[in-house]
């Protein structure tokens, strides 16, 4: 750990920028407050930065209140993602971080539907057939047809 510095650039670093600004060259400045310019690149390096955190926490305080305004008027998380032009898991992220008011819009199944298949998947798991031949059979995927069978057995036990 090396010694403190005697200069301190939080008070100096609006001068400093202005300086750069105007043109002065980086060995001016570093005799005008009596530096060497490898410390004043240092500074300059923290200065930069620090402003780019400002401007990017700015940018996060206005994205915030861009996906507040559209879910006050109950804009879906895709309009709001392609609007921003952000991932829907960085919309979720904000919702989640900030605590946004966000009701998800819940899918209705088709009850009716999901009853007959199941209905057909327990006839064919009566005759002995496995999750792939169901599959095959009633041209769905594997992983729907052990969805069916898991409710099946799920059912099966709440009963018993």
């Amino acid at each position: 750990m090396g010694r403190k510095s005697k200069f301190d650039a939080r008070k100096k670093d609006k001068q400093i920028i202005k300086m750069l600004d105007a043109g002065a060259t980086t060995k001016s400045i570093a005799e005008t407050f009596g530096i060497r310019r490898r410390t004043l690149y240092k500074y300059i390096k923290k200065i930069r930065q620090g402003s780019c955190q400002n401007r990017i926490i700015k940018q996060h305080k206005q994205r915030r209140e861009q996906i507040k305004k559209f879910l006050a008027v109950k804009k879906s998380i895709a309009y709001i993602s392609k609007t921003l032009n952000i991932s829907l898991s960085t919309v979720y992220r904000y919702i989640n971080k900030f605590n946004l008011n966000y009701k998800k819009k819940i899918r209705k199944i088709n009850t009716s539907r999901q009853d007959k298949m199941k209905q057909r998947v327990k006839e064919l798991l009566a005759t002995g057939a496995n999750r792939k031949q169901i599959g095959k059979i009633l041209k769905m995927s594997t992983s729907n047809a052990g969805y069916y069978i898991r409710l099946i057995k799920a059912e099966e036990q709440k009963n018993d």
